[in-house]
């Protein structure tokens, strides 16, 4: 806030208003992030989010960090499918076409402005690089255990996160949304996303559950059952319903 005052003269005072500058970084309506590997993890990837609220939201991306500068990105895409699940408008956007083990960031910008800068890192494709996986499930067991087992994903930074079902022990909209909630501390400090790779263990059964609460939360196929090939021929990883 800036106020100007002009000189006192002998005829009179003349005061200029006051002028109030304010400055708005406007964020996009989007939250509850997660990427999952449902394809081929070398070239492909799929970015997921809940649409709170405003419209036209479109995944900008590239191999050059823009930040925030979403027109300066090279590619885009437009979610490629849409379902309200779990109390969520959840988008899903698959982009094809990546170039293996390389780093690609990214900003979602709808109607209302532009989410974070993140950016995620394609694997590899030939059998002589070394990978990564952290793996496991069972993180209905406790609140406290599912957020520090995040954090220590944001910590290590593996290439995929392997996640052998039950989410929570009843999927109930508010537990997945917490889960969802809870998942976003993976995220690391610098805006690195880790991908998943779900599977559909028996909790997922109760409640609004069945093989929906993997497809229509984590984009999987209808029956939540393939193969994914990591590095080439090194390592071949068969999701079971």
């Amino acid at each position: 806030v800036n106020l100007y005052r002009a000189k006192t003269t002998p005829m009179k005072h003349i005061l200029l208003p006051l002028v109030l500058l304010l400055v708005c970084n406007v964020s996009a309506n989007t939250g509850r992030y997660r990427l999952m590997f449902n394809t081929d993890p070398s070239t492909e990837i799929t970015v997921g989010w809940e649409q709170v609220s405003s419209a036209n939201p479109v995944v900008y991306y590239g191999t050059v960090d823009q930040g925030t500068n979403w027109a300066s990105y090279t590619n885009s895409q437009a979610p490629t499918r849409q379902v309200t699940y779990q109390g969520m408008d959840n988008r899903f956007a698959l982009i094809t076409g990546l170039t293996p083990n390389t780093i690609y960031y990214f900003v979602i910008k709808d109607d209302a402005g532009t989410s974070a800068r993140y950016w995620f890192k394609t694997c590899p494709s030939v059998n002589t690089e070394t990978l990564s996986f952290i793996s496991g499930g069972d993180s209905r067991s406790g609140t406290t255990q599912r957020q520090n087992s995040n954090r220590m994903v944001a910590k290590i930074r593996p290439h995929a996160v392997l996640f052998g079902g039950d989410l929570q022990n009843t999927p109930s909209d508010a537990a997945m949304q917490e889960w969802l909630d809870d998942w976003q501390l993976t995220i690391t400090s610098d805006g690195q996303m880790i991908p998943l790779v779900h599977s559909f263990g028996n909790h997922e059964e109760y409640g609004n559950g069945g093989p929906n609460l993997i497809r229509d939360l984590f984009d999987t196929n209808y029956d939540v059952y393939y193969n994914l090939r990591f590095g080439g021929d090194l390592f071949s990883m068969y999701t079971l319903n």
